[in-house]
């Protein structure tokens, strides 16, 4: 973690006017941060609110040394850094328990009413959130995000456990979707609305209305894979499958028992890797430290590890 600088002070969080518009053009600038992958996915995808510390002037050329994003889609906050000290000055201003976004409650530059149409946990009447997920939160940043959350009444678990956060690399992008090309069959397809129950039947965090909501959102996205079979009937089905979520990852890979060991799972695979070099994105992934299978099979693809990573779930005391 030697590459996140330490220094500076800030008083809080401001709104970025135009994610994709103001962060995006500099992301290459941006030394020091971890997982800049990750905030390019989430930006291009732009199901988000964005925050840079209050002293960062995009308009005059600084450059963010803390990046905060609200994923609307589904509640979740991931944060990025390159200045641990600035992180936790940040950090330290929230006042987690009031609410995260309650102080930008009516901001003109807050799209209101998209975030309103999306299924996620905020209630646009009253904007505090009780509970609060924190996706691929880094080792350097967990025990700062923690301190703060314990002293506003949160109880912090990490269900979860360890993952590894994978990007895909590469050298010849023409040569890369050639080796893609190799191993479909032309029978992919893309996931649809109806596929959701199914997808989120076998997803290890189906948590009721609230994960089949997430399911129905990336089942009907532009970018999935999906690989179906005709049953004795003649019935095509849904046997091997994969997603992308809103934060611009690729995960809830799955082949039913009994289509195992039949390559579906890599014709998938393949599939939605093309379709986001296509799209010019940077394919990643998360993979739990103890899922030595499919940390196989996506280093076949030419994954590699950057850093192991926790996701965070803070529940109000008062609230459970």
């Amino acid at each position: 973690m030697d590459s996140v600088r330490q220094s500076c002070n800030s008083k809080g969080l401001r709104v970025v006017t135009s994610p994709q518009e103001q962060l995006l053009p500099i992301v290459h600038k941006l030394k020091g941060y971890e997982q800049t992958y990750k905030l390019i996915g989430q930006l291009k995808q732009n199901y988000i609110v964005a925050f840079v510390e209050t002293e960062c002037n995009l308009d005059n050329g600084q450059l963010p040394s803390v990046i905060v994003l609200y994923d609307y889609t589904i509640g979740h906050v991931s944060m990025f850094t390159n200045d641990i000290d600035m992180f936790d000055n940040v950090i330290s201003t929230i006042k987690w328990d009031q609410g995260f976004l309650v102080p930008f409650k009516g901001h003109p530059d807050i799209d209101w009413e998209t975030i309103g149409k999306h299924k996620s946990k905020l209630d646009l009447n009253d904007i505090r959130l009780e509970n609060y997920t924190f996706p691929a939160v880094s080792l350097i940043q967990e025990p700062i995000l923690r301190q703060y959350l314990v002293r506003d009444g949160f109880q912090v678990t990490n269900p979860g456990g360890e993952f590894d956060s994978y990007c895909l690399q590469f050298v010849d992008i023409n040569e890369k979707l050639l080796e893609l090309n190799s191993i479909l069959d032309g029978t992919e397809c893309l996931l649809n609305i109806d596929d959701a129950v199914l997808v989120d039947e076998r997803w290890a965090y189906k948590n009721g209305e609230e994960s089949l909501a997430l399911m129905q959102f990336c089942c009907t996205q532009k970018i999935s894979a999906g690989y179906r079979v005709k049953d004795q009937d003649g019935v095509s089905k849904l046997v091997s499958w994969i997603i992308l979520y809103s934060d611009g990852s690729i995960g809830s890979l799955h082949s039913e028992d009994e289509y195992r060991g039949k390559g579906y799972a890599r014709k998938v695979c393949s599939s939605i890797i093309k379709q986001l070099l296509e799209k010019e994105a940077i394919p990643f992934l998360f993979i739990k430290t103890t899922n030595i299978p499919s940390q196989k099979l996506m280093t076949s693809f030419g994954f590699a590890p950057t850093i192991v990573v926790k996701w965070l779930h803070a529940h109000h005391k008062h609230h459970q």
